[in-house]
């Protein structure tokens, strides 16, 4: 079912962004390769979650977050805000 699949992308791109946190805070003073198949599929899973339902601010605001602990600022202050025009009363 559709829930279940959006359910299944969602943990996954969690799990993937997780590993991939983890790698950046354990290795901060180090530039991750940012076309690394892990930050690749990562991306891949957030995109595939947002695309599955766009009406739920956590997907975007999960993403963003990813992005921000791969010191991408810019691309996750976007998806922060469109998490905010989705739900502006979401507040996670």
């Amino acid at each position: 079912t559709l829930l279940r699949s959006v359910g299944e992308v969602i943990y996954k791109a969690a799990r993937l962004g997780a590993a991939v946190s983890q790698r950046t805070r354990n290795l901060s003073m180090v530039r991750m390769d940012p076309d690394s198949p892990l930050l690749r599929e990562a991306r891949s899973y957030f995109i595939r979650a947002i695309k599955a339902d766009h009406g739920d601010p956590v997907n975007f605001g999960m993403y963003a977050q990813f992005l921000e602990n791969i010191n991408e600022f810019d691309r996750a202050e976007m998806l922060y805000l469109q998490a905010l025009m989705v739900n502006p009363n979401h507040v996670n």
